[in-house]
């Protein structure tokens, strides 16, 4: 984990910026891609940015979710019903 966004009003993170100790491959998971959106994604690029992930096998790239539905999977404590936003695997 090397950023957690705010807290919504279930106490949930809004996103998170997640690697490996490595720090070769960088993930944006974000609860609500709508709102990440709208609000986060600027100041979140910019702070992964800021972390190195600069080269283009680093750099995250946006992941298609729509029509995916998780329902039926058991929640992570961590993760509730998080949707993958971004993801790149150096």
């Amino acid at each position: 984990m090397l950023a957690l966004g705010p807290r919504n009003v279930f106490g949930k993170y809004d996103w998170a910026i997640v690697s490996s100790p490595s720090k070769l491959w960088v993930a944006i998971l974000a609860r609500d891609p709508d709102a990440f959106e709208a609000k986060y994604k600027s100041d979140v690029l910019a702070k992964v940015e800021a972390m190195g992930f600069t080269s283009w096998a680093m750099a995250p790239m946006e992941t298609n979710q729509v029509g995916c539905n998780y329902t039926n999977r058991p929640s992570l404590d961590l993760g509730d019903a998080i949707t993958e936003l971004s993801v790149k695997i150096a």
